[in-house]
């Protein structure tokens, strides 16, 4: 969508008049003319400054990287628009593709979380989220399977490798503390190095685990929780854990 059918949009959707929107800005710290919001979303004006554009999208309550988005592609050199958009559809298309031979609960989760994205969002994703490169990655190494040989990751298990976790217990301080976020990436199994696990009632343990014949054996990292071992076709591997994010108090 354009810079001015972006803003344009945003101000229909606030309810509120160009006067209101350019007192609300004024209270940011924006002064703005009402007749100057007229012109740039009539198009008559090119894009205005980052620092006006986040100013007018909070003003109409809105995500301010969309509008401030929508006036980098307008204002960016040819070559870098264009390569910007080859490849987001690209990826939609690829995306698209892919969903085909998917089964129907993997196919909306591609539909929802990529394919109906605005540009800004699928953008940002692309460039942030390694897992959903890693979840392609797993659609493609099965695309040419039948729907009976498609090993399909559980819905649940699939949007915590997209979204991530929170570290449940201690079980695995210090290195991970309860509470942390985890990230996960989808990866070939690799002994000795720590996973996200779920079990039978969608219940789910971070543990290192050492793969042994049919068995998996659980290590945590603290004491009070001793190495446990399961059959591996009583637990699923959701992921593996790529990296933690922790508040500071």
């Amino acid at each position: 969508m354009s810079y001015h059918k972006t803003l344009s949009e945003m101000i229909d959707r606030s309810g509120l008049t160009l006067k209101e929107i350019a007192a609300k800005c004024s209270d940011k710290g924006v002064r703005i003319d009402p007749s100057y919001i007229s012109k740039l979303q009539s198009g008559n004006y090119s894009p205005a400054s980052e620092e006006i554009n986040k100013a007018l999208a909070e003003s109409c309550d809105r995500n301010p990287d969309e509008l401030v988005y929508a006036a980098y592609i307008e204002k960016a050199p040819s070559l870098i628009k264009n390569f910007i958009q080859e490849l987001l559809q690209f990826f939609r298309t690829t995306a698209s593709s892919l969903a085909q031979y998917a089964p129907e609960n993997t196919a909306n989760i591609i539909q929802d979380e990529f394919i109906n994205l605005s540009d800004q969002d699928l953008v940002q994703r692309i460039l942030t989220e390694r897992e959903i490169l890693a979840f392609l990655s797993h659609l493609i190494e099965n695309q040419n399977k039948s729907p009976r040989e498609f090993k399909e990751p559980s819905l649940d298990a699939l949007r915590k490798t997209l979204i991530g976790i929170t570290m449940p217990d201690s079980s695995m301080e210090p290195l991970i503390p309860a509470g942390a976020r985890i990230h996960l990436h989808r990866a070939p199994f690799i002994s000795g190095r720590i996973y996200a696990l779920t079990t039978s009632d969608d219940s789910y343990l971070i543990r290192r685990c050492v793969f042994q014949n049919s068995e998996i054996l659980l290590i945590s990292e603290h004491k009070d929780y001793p190495p446990v071992a399961v059959e591996r076709e009583h637990v699923n591997i959701v992921g593996k854990v790529a990296s933690i994010t922790t508040n500071v108090d």
